[in-house]
């Protein structure tokens, strides 16, 4: 959800709150007109006290009516329209893309052909996943994305006008120089210096260290496995492991590995850490980090 559907989900939340509020009052406002009424009545209309409360209770039910009748115009739900959004989000990602495209050398028409093609799975991915249900069971849109292209590759085909557009390793390049872009200009910004320390200090060490144990002590006999094992350690796992790889030009076997690792340890961790924390004595927050 973007900065712009979550102010509107707001104010919509806000107006159904003050609609809830305006509602309770009504019945209560009435009660105290009906109750102001009757003893007027029951006084002949002669008493100009009770003539005056009941008049003043009757206009305060009617305002209360009047205030929960435009709080409902407020509360009305308004569907927020994504279509000219993704259509430009379309277009700067195509136009981007597209120079790079034509950068390498490729028909930069065929590679946008393709492109709307793999953008609209793209979206329908993510549909998907922000559904309720899915978000409960944790099934991103990686997930999603990963099963409708496993059905469309094993029932019609990829399409070969779609195909120039189907470029997994320069997607995910691009994709980890930005994310790392974000990283350094925006979370190390909010953290400050010690966030600037773990990136420029830490991570180096660790993917060094870790580079020198496997050639030294481990004695890993290809570097380039080596290096694409210490880059998924101390990055960011197997994103790391793939910009890593293409980049040293390990082979498809070593990446393999060095992804098939990551994720045995990573499942192992997540089970084994939360228990070691919670033997130590860690803190939560020291812990999560």
């Amino acid at each position: 959800m973007n900065e712009e559907m979550a102010t509107a989900e707001k104010k919509w939340a806000t107006a159904k709150y003050e609609l809830d509020k305006k509602n309770k009052a009504v019945p209560v406002a009435l009660a105290k007109a009906e109750a102001a009424e009757a003893a007027a009545e029951a006084a002949g209309f002669k008493d100009e006290k009770l003539n005056k409360e009941a008049s003043t209770a009757i206009a305060a039910w009617r305002d209360a009516k009047v205030k929960a009748s435009t709080a409902k115009k407020k509360a009305k739900y308004k569907p927020f329209l994504q279509l000219p959004y993704l259509i430009g989000l379309m277009a700067a990602m195509a136009a981007f893309f597209g120079i790079g495209t034509w950068v390498m050398g490729r028909s930069i028409l065929k590679f946008m052909l393709g492109f709307v093609f793999v953008f609209m799975l793209a979206v329908l991915a993510c549909t998907a996943a922000s559904q309720t249900t899915m978000q409960n069971l944790g099934i991103g849109y990686a997930a999603w994305a990963i099963l409708f292209g496993l059905i469309i590759s094993n029932t019609i085909g990829t399409p070969k006008w779609v195909k120039a557009a189907v470029q997994t390793e320069y997607f995910i390049k691009t994709g980890l120089v930005l994310l790392g872009a974000e990283i350094l200009f925006g979370k190390i910004l909010e953290i400050g210096i010690p966030g600037i320390f773990v990136a420029w200090v830490v991570t180096p060490i660790v993917l060094v260290t870790t580079y020198i144990f496997g050639q030294k002590v481990l004695k890993i006999g290809s570097k380039t496995l080596n290096i694409t094992i210490s880059a998924d350690m101390s990055v960011c796992g197997v994103s790391a492991a793939i910009a890593t790889a293409a980049a040293c030009r390990a082979k498809k076997e070593e990446l393999t590995l060095a992804v098939g690792l990551s994720l045995v340890f990573t499942s192992v961790m997540m089970i084994a850490m939360p228990a070691i924390i919670k033997a130590v004595g860690m803190t939560e927050v020291l812990g999560g980090a």
